[in-house]
């Protein structure tokens, strides 16, 4: 069996306006407030995921990838 090496790639931006920064930090607060939520929600057995996932998409008004994203943190 062959063993290929994997590549690691690190990017880096750096924001030099305070309008963009201003940006990012309201979704980090948002994503933030989700993932909480959604622990709570998953501890004390709430709902299935689905409907979970229904509800938070339209209630943070977020999409189904960033949805998947904050239970990925979560889990």
């Amino acid at each position: 069996m062959l063993k290929t090496k994997s590549k690691q790639i690190t990017y880096q931006t750096r924001i030099k306006s305070s309008d963009l920064d201003e940006i990012l930090t309201s979704c980090a607060e948002l994503f933030s407030s989700v993932e909480r939520k959604l622990f709570t929600a998953i501890v004390y057995g709430k709902e299935n995921l689905n409907s979970l996932k229904k509800e938070y998409l339209k209630t943070h008004e977020i999409t189904a990838r960033q949805f998947n994203s904050c239970r990925f943190q979560v889990e």
